[in-house]
């Protein structure tokens, strides 16, 4: 359903230089828009395809401007679109309340009412879920794990025993959380395991990316701090401290107790 541009402006925090009644379709990169879609220039140097670009309202930075568009000014265009794209797409699949037959779930185990739990996936003894959570097909909970509130666990997800994670957690698919940390001693003739003890700490609002893996701890706690973000085949090592609202790009690894700080990229 279209949604009028003053609507747009007001959500976003945008100064409005154009009709308020204008109906927006939806968002659109500025080379393929349409009449009736959004579209934004973030910087300089994307500026060059506002003329050409068919989109009727665009978001733009202080001192752009263009007779050819109605324009929403915004300190941030990039924030803005992505606000202005959540007004027309939800941020994640949502999945109605409910327990596939397929699924294992031990007596001891509580699923709130709220809750969905997917086709075989596999929940272990002593596992505690909160509420609105989801954990999708295939998907495996180690004994005495618990996630917290409205946290989404997708396909296939690997939770090892004994890890903590909190809410609002987005774990996708293929992640490995919990696996035995890299700790091997050498004997003069064999490399010799070292029991890994510990356990994995997951704050709230974090998201880890697809086929990434974390560690336990040999002993202690390996921590992900709230509002971190990981993205993609990334490696972290047992009892690695990784900040609040820190990013992790793709393919990094941190070897074991590597510490970062707060909101390191």
């Amino acid at each position: 359903m279209p949604i009028p541009l003053g609507e747009i402006a007001s959500t976003i925090g945008a100064e409005l230089r154009g009709d308020p009644k204008l109906p927006i379709n939806g968002p659109a990169t500025i080379e393929s828009a349409e009449k009736g879609d959004i579209t934004y220039v973030a910087s300089r140097k994307f500026s060059k395809h506002l003329k050409s670009s068919k989109a009727s309202a665009v978001i733009v930075y202080p001192g752009l401007e263009s007779s050819d568009h109605s324009l929403l000014v915004a300190k941030d265009p990039y924030l803005a679109f992505a606000l202005t794209m959540r007004m027309f797409f939800k941020s994640y699949p949502e999945f109605k309340p409910g327990i596939e037959k397929t699924a294992i779930i031990p007596n001891d185990v509580s699923i709130p009412d709220t809750c969905y739990i997917g086709h075989h996936a596999v929940l272990s003894p002593g596992v505690r879920i909160g509420a609105g959570t989801s954990i999708l097909a295939g998907a495996y909970v180690g004994e005495d794990s618990s996630i917290g509130e409205n946290s989404r666990i997708f396909q296939n997800v690997t939770i090892r025993e004994n890890v903590t994670i909190g809410n609002n957690v987005v774990i996708y698919p293929n992640v490995v959380i919990g696996s035995d940390g890299f700790g091997y001693s050498w004997d003069g003739s064999a490399h010799v395991k070292i029991p890994q003890a510990g356990t994995i700490i997951i704050e709230d609002n974090v998201e880890i990316g697809a086929g990434s893996t974390i560690d336990r701890a040999t002993l202690g706690a390996t921590i992900i701090g709230k509002g971190s973000i990981i993205d993609n085949l990334v490696q972290i090592a047992h009892n690695c401290v990784v900040g609040p609202g820190s990013v992790i790009c793709a393919q990094v690894g941190l070897a074991g107790s590597t510490t970062l700080g707060s909101h390191v990229t």
